[in-house]
């Protein structure tokens, strides 16, 4: 779930030096790269360099660079996170051409990043005797039905109901998680854990509903030669299908790098668990993906 007010942009140590060391090849011309984290980890610890026209005063990247390095980073298991470009030898700041810029592109890169805000978050809960749900971080709403026996001559099957509810409270926070061992199914968010025995000769059916409000951050980066920085986060809100934006100048921290961040690894799909039978991920409006004529 995400914080209304975590709009600071966590850059790693390591990479914050290849940038600057990237800024200072680049001398006064300006250069242009993708910024990138793990999936569910809020340090972006990547950047991806375009193949962009540099100049001393601009660095144009078309639209077929950027849409062919999007793909490397999903292919390497990483998302989207901003866009960083250098000012040479100028200020650090956005320029109009700046602002148009990252208007136009980084709405386009949201779409992995989106989260449920922190009041929709929810523990695993018994919602009737056979069916039970699970939000995601993403604001996801997961349902988990049994489906009895079918009934021999007839288009329909039995009544069917959990066979066991156990609840149990723990002192730590849990990430929503999903587990199957063939005669119980758990659930689990925040501190709350749910244990749901599945009757013999029923069948387990997930099926998800999309959060009708959903909140994604991306981030502006801009270096100069002279390794000042300056940053700004565009939220991006999707409330049901339509897009608002909302541009804010944020700080930048830098910390140590440490691997593989953790966190949940889900990028918005229903997860594959073993018995169960997901439904496709919904879809929503078709006015929900802003895709900035980058042909994706």
């Amino acid at each position: 779930m995400v914080n209304a007010t975590n709009d600071t942009l966590k850059v790693t140590d390591q990479l914050m030096d290849r940038i600057r060391e990237a800024a200072a090849r680049a001398g006064a011309s300006e250069f242009m790269g993708l910024l990138a984290s793990r999936a569910g980890s809020p340090v972006v610890a990547e950047m991806y360099a375009l193949d962009a026209d540099p100049s001393p005063t601009h660095a144009v990247a078309m639209p077929l660079e950027i849409a062919t390095r999007l793909r490397r980073l999903k292919d390497s298991g990483l998302v989207p996170r901003g866009l960083v470009h250098g000012h040479g030898r100028g200020g650090v700041f956005h320029s109009e051409t700046d602002i148009a810029t990252t208007s136009r592109l980084l709405p386009a890169l949201a779409h992995p990043s989106f989260e449920a805000p922190a009041w929709m978050a929810r523990p695993p809960t018994v919602s009737a005797p056979d069916e039970a749900t699970l939000t995601m971080p993403d604001g996801q709403v997961l349902t988990f039905s049994l489906v009895g026996p079918e009934i021999p001559g007839a288009d329909a099957t039995e009544a069917s109901e959990w066979t066991r509810v156990e609840t149990s409270f723990g002192p730590a926070w849990q990430v929503p998680q999903v587990t199957l061992d063939g005669a119980h199914l758990y659930l689990a968010a925040g501190r709350v854990s749910l244990r749901l025995g599945i009757p013999e000769g029923a069948r387990l059916v997930c099926s998800g509903n999309a959060a009708p409000v959903r909140v994604a951050r991306v981030w502006s980066l801009v270096v100069n030669l002279y390794g000042e920085l300056y940053a700004e986060c565009l939220v991006v809100y999707d409330l049901v299908g339509h897009c608002l934006t909302e541009r804010r100048r944020c700080e930048v921290e830098i910390v140590a790098a440490q691997g593989r961040d953790c966190g949940w690894d889900g990028d918005g799909r229903l997860p594959s668990v073993e018995g169960v039978a997901p439904s496709p991920t919904p879809r929503r409006p078709s006015g929900r993906r802003i895709l900035a004529k980058l042909g994706l």
